[in-house]
């Protein structure tokens, strides 16, 4: 049975947050939006978003839906910012408490 998981990530370089991204950023910035888009038209991500701090607190946090912490992990190893280098991750189980119906 599906559980979720919640993925909180922080950026490695928190002045990217408040200076724009650089080049490496920008290109696996590219990659991350379109993986995270794939995630969630497949199902396995909820939804994501991140705060709009522009200094050393800000993060950013996903939802997923999986069958186990493995498989919630290897999803979260599998974002190309996690794997750039530009995000450390941090995986919680999660329970969702209201969610609209559709999106459970």
């Amino acid at each position: 049975m599906a559980q979720h998981f919640a993925i909180r990530t922080r950026a490695t370089r928190p002045a990217m947050l408040s200076e724009g991204l650089n080049e490496h950023e920008r290109e696996s910035f590219a990659r991350h939006s379109a993986w995270l888009k794939e995630r969630v038209a497949d199902g396995a991500m909820i939804f994501v978003g991140r705060t709009l701090n522009t200094d050393g607190t800000g993060w950013a946090l996903g939802v997923i839906k999986a069958e186990s912490e493995e498989a919630a992990r290897a999803i979260m190893n599998d974002d190309p910012f996690v794997c750039d280098g530009v995000v450390t991750p941090e995986l919680f189980p999660f329970t969702v408490i209201a969610m609209e119906p559709k999106n459970v």
